[in-house]
């Protein structure tokens, strides 16, 4: 995960690249240094736009109904959801990008009328 806070445009931009073998926790740490960057700019008390992208490819999550398709949900999975939840996020690739699967996404705190 790299991530840039673009002062001018106010807006933090993040690229995440999670391959398909690695393990849920490495996962589980990309979520947690992507809460890090949202937490060191809101220290700042600035407000700051949002755009994530990258391929997560995450098969167990539920796109439509904002929820882990897992019994019982993972918790690198369930981090993300509330990762999302806290900071508003918005997820607005809509369309299956590998196979059935929406693999790679993006996230933005801006409603796609704003964009």
């Amino acid at each position: 995960m790299v991530a840039v806070y673009v002062e001018s445009l106010h807006t933090i931009f993040a690229v995440v690249y999670r391959p398909p073998d690695s393990p849920d926790s490495d996962f589980g740490g990309c979520v947690d240094g992507l809460r890090e960057v949202m937490d060191d700019r809101s220290k700042d008390d600035r407000h700051s736009d949002v755009c994530v992208v990258g391929d997560f490819n995450v098969l167990v999550f539920n796109w439509e109904e904002s929820a882990v398709s897992t019994n019982p949900p993972n918790g690198a999975y369930q981090r993300l959801m509330t990762f999302l939840e806290v900071n508003f996020l918005t997820q607005v690739v809509k369309e299956p990008t590998r196979g059935p699967n929406i693999l790679d996404l993006i996230l933005t705190s801006k409603s796609q009328r704003e964009s």
